[in-house]
């Protein structure tokens, strides 16, 4: 049969010719080509696949004096474009044997070729109960992660440069997806790191004073802020565009930077948190000599030199105790104190450096930190008693303000009447975790932006849940465009892509209106016109199972706890043993 004749439609289908007796019908050579282009076909496929899986694929490489280091492509689904990242760098000498509770000390130039393709083990703190942190902690954790866009970029990248929080006591680089943030920005060179956390950072006392190794955590960011000037410009970073960023403790942490001339950066974002934050206090007060000689205590010594020898176990298990003791919302231990170095004084006695700041505050700080069971107002006296034994009445009394809320005492200020809790938790934990947030966090902040001249103020509103509200740290990931939130409504794709936005056109462009093609982002005016704030999402929901969207960004003139603030400001001076 003639496989070129047309096939009649007339003819009953069994009786017309299949592509089986077509194909057997055409001649041997015919046959032969058609098979071997199927076997072509066949193997290019193989061959594609095998590459895909088996052979090299870029490999993003940097050299520094320190090393020739192999970074890692990183696209994930939730990201926007492609990222090289090198985690798990050494920024300074482990911090090991005679090197534990000592200043950190700069790596050795190496030769050698390392990969950086993972994240290296977070520092050592108080354990979490939730968290495989301390699955994965050691000592020898000062390690920094680069992220780049996977760009042709033909010009030096600004800089942002995260400071993890956690209390000084846990937390580490990798909890903050950078990469994620830098995927889906303006081009910018992300950098974030670990820094050595609780009594291994922050064992303040005399003792330590003398052995000059106080504030050992701040140094090891000093050290990494040198690293980055010395070597970023190797990952296509400009070192004179480097912003740092941080929330909470990492806020903290950049506040103190402001203070000192040991750093070099140039614009500075503290999210919850700043100098101001929580009590400061000298480095030989009585709480922190309390502190320090429980610690040696639970480990059996006397001096550094048993420190350095102890057992890495007892170390952080009496690091455990001591912080237990005095209570996560108390009288933190493991904290920066005035050292005259990096910490040269008290905020309020000192000037800072001139630069621009982006700063806010969440409206619930204080619902992750406060005890839920607290039912009665001598209850509420007493947390803050303890908190602030210098906050007494006598005291308020002797300081000479003139206005009138000044020489009041907390509970008169947080009026027990305006604080009626519904929820199902003691009967003080709204009024509580009000004053605890105003006076650790929020007004702390406000306080902030008093002191700079240059400051973009944000105020954070977005409720997570019913009891936490807007609580404590919801935004960072919202900052970093994290899936879990974007995924959840349109409105809290917008909330992602605004604050994002924000956070990352100051990075770039040290202004965060600029840059950033958003036609529904308000512009944002600094606070010093008529206290202008960014209100964020405020009436929104969503997430606490409630179906408003409220207002997803508001600049207002924004009294939110003002005369709170008022307070707290005057009486920062007297928070110090």
């Amino acid at each position: 049969m003639d496989p070129d004749q047309p096939i009649d439609a007339s003819k009953p289908e069994s009786l017309r010719p299949t592509r089986w007796q077509f194909f057997r019908n055409l001649s041997s050579c015919a046959k032969s080509l058609i098979l071997l282009s199927i076997a072509g076909v066949a193997l290019l496929i193989i061959i594609a696949v095998v590459a895909f899986l088996y052979l090299p694929r870029h490999v993003p490489m940097v050299l520094l004096q320190q090393g020739t280091y192999q970074g890692v492509m990183m696209f994930r689904s939730d990201f926007n474009t492609a990222v090289e990242g090198f985690m798990g760098i050494p920024y300074a000498h482990s911090p090991l044997g005679e090197l534990r509770f000592a200043r950190p000390r700069p790596v050795f130039n190496s030769n050698e070729t390392f990969k950086a393709s993972k994240y290296g083990p977070s520092c050592p703190g108080t354990s979490l109960t939730n968290s495989s942190e301390s699955d994965s902690s050691s000592e020898d954790c000062l390690t920094v992660n680069v992220f780049r866009p996977a760009l042709e970029i033909n010009e030096p990248l600004p800089v942002g440069v995260y400071f993890h929080g956690g209390g000084f006591s846990r937390g580490a680089a990798r909890n903050h997806d950078t990469a994620s943030m830098v995927s889906w920005a303006e081009p910018f060179i992300g950098v974030s790191f670990n820094y050595r956390l609780g009594a291994l950072g922050f064992l303040n006392s005399e003792m330590m004073h003398e052995q000059k190794v106080l504030n050992l955590g701040l140094h090891d960011q000093v050290m990494l802020l040198d690293w980055v000037q010395q070597n970023i410009a190797a990952f296509g970073g400009d070192p004179e565009q480097v912003t740092v960023f941080g929330n909470s403790a990492g806020a903290h942490s950049i506040g103190h930077h402001l203070y000192n001339n040991k750093t070099v950066f140039h614009r500075a974002i503290m999210e919850s948190g700043g100098p101001f934050s929580r009590a400061l206090h000298p480095y030989n007060s009585t709480l922190n000599e309390k502190q320090f000689q429980t610690f040696m205590s639970e480990v059996n010594c006397t001096d550094i030199k048993c420190l350095r020898k102890a057992n890495i176990t007892n170390i952080l298990n009496a690091s455990d105790t001591v912080f237990s003791r005095w209570g996560p919302s108390l009288r933190w231990a493991w904290q920066p104190v005035i050292d005259g170095e990096l910490v040269p004084g008290r905020p309020l006695e000192n000037t800072p450096r001139n630069v621009t700041i982006l700063t806010g505050f969440n409206t619930n700080e204080g619902s992750v930190f406060v005890p839920r069971n607290l039912s009665t107002s001598t209850e509420f006296d007493n947390f803050f008693n303890t908190l602030l034994p210098q906050l007494n009445r006598s005291t308020l009394n002797t300081t000479g303000a003139t206005a009138p809320t000044i020489n009041e005492t907390v509970a008169e200020i947080y009026p027990e009447k305006e604080y009626v809790e519904w929820r199902k938790v003691g009967k003080q934990f709204r009024r509580l975790e009000a004053a605890y947030g105003q006076y650790a966090y929020s007004c702390a902040v406000r306080q902030n932006a008093a002191i700079f001249d240059n400051v973009y103020l944000y105020h954070w509103a977005v409720n997570r849940t019913v009891l936490g509200g807007a609580s404590h740290g919801d935004q960072v990931s919202y900052e970093v465009m994290s899936n879990d939130v974007r995924r959840i409504s349109s409105t809290q794709r917008q909330l992602a892509r605004l604050f994002h936005g924000y956070i990352t056109s100051f990075i770039v462009h040290g202004d965060p209106n600029g840059g950033y093609d958003d036609d529904d982002r308000p512009n944002w005016s600094q606070v010093s016109d008529r206290n202008k704030t960014m209100i964020i999402g405020l009436g929104n929901n969503e997430r606490a199972g409630g179906s408003s969207k409220g207002v997803v960004a508001q600049l207002v003139h924004d009294t939110w706890a003002i005369d709170e603030c008022e307070y707290w400001s005057v009486q920062s001076r007297n928070y110090e043993d």
